[in-house]
């Protein structure tokens, strides 16, 4: 997989709506441009977007959701934008985690719960909720490529010093 560099999407990419499952009888349908495609699943390959995708529908409608929540769900993964598959994969997984912890965290709040049941589903809601984070943290280190950025908020230079802000290159073999 070649990862694609990155790049600011313009305002009109954006505003675009994902596209849409249409329910057709038992089966859901979903129908995309090449664009699209590689807007949700980061890929313009056809079986790995109907892989994906069916995915995303399986994990969303297991928690017993319609035909809306997996419309949320892809729309979802659009709005993280996946620049390859990779990606594409990591963003399904956060949605399917999310989905699930909200679950959790609604069956934790039913009416006549035991406080077993509650305790058990708020902690697998956090459980979830710290995987979610975890995968924030793991998309955003990929997309980083390992760099690290470093702000410096305060800088005081004494009078008759010096301060040089930014990447230094002695040149040339030098002491050090």
């Amino acid at each position: 997989m070649k990862r694609s560099e990155p790049s600011v999407p313009v305002a009109h990419e954006l505003s675009a709506s994902p596209p849409k499952v249409k329910r057709h009888g038992y089966k859901l349908a979903l129908e995309v441009s090449p664009e699209q495609g590689q807007r949700i699943a980061g890929t313009t390959d056809p079986d790995f977007l109907e892989t994906l995708t069916n995915g995303v529908a399986a994990a969303t409608r297991g928690q017993g959701s319609d035909v809306r929540a997996v419309n949320a769900s892809l729309a979802a993964l659009a709005g993280i934008q996946p620049r390859d598959e990779l990606e594409a994969m990591l963003a399904a997984q956060m949605t399917a985690v999310h989905s699930m912890a909200m679950e959790m965290s609604k069956r934790a709040l039913l009416s006549k719960q035991t406080v077993e049941g509650v305790s058990a589903n708020v902690s697998r809601a956090s459980r979830l909720m710290r995987t979610f984070c975890a995968q924030v943290e793991a998309l955003q280190r990929y997309r980083n490529a390992g760099q690290s950025t470093v702000t410096v908020q305060h800088v005081t230079v004494g009078e008759g010093g010096q301060a040089i802000i930014g990447h230094v290159d002695r040149g040339g073999g030098g002491n050090g």
